[in-house]
């Protein structure tokens, strides 16, 4: 089994399908019962996370960390920079 995660940005609402998807993390290989961790580096804002799972199949959890990026996502819905 593999396993992607794609990201989007967007002011209001939910994804659509104009909405524009970036690949965050490519395939990786992942098993059954098991815990995986991926370090992700960017300094882009996301609101929304797309788990990409191949085949198909179930995932029990996905847990995303990261920071809130106050400043930078005021600047970029108001757009003050």
């Amino acid at each position: 089994t593999e396993a992607s995660l794609e990201a989007c940005f967007k002011k209001k609402g939910n994804p659509n399908n104009k909405s524009k998807w970036v690949s965050i993390l490519k395939k990786k290989k992942i098993k059954a019962n098991n815990n995986h961790n991926f370090k992700i580096q960017t300094n882009s804002i996301f609101t929304h996370i797309k788990l990409n799972i191949f085949p198909d199949g179930g995932v029990a959890r996905l847990r995303i960390f990261g920071e809130i990026a106050l400043e930078k996502l005021i600047s970029v819905l108001f757009h003050t920079t």
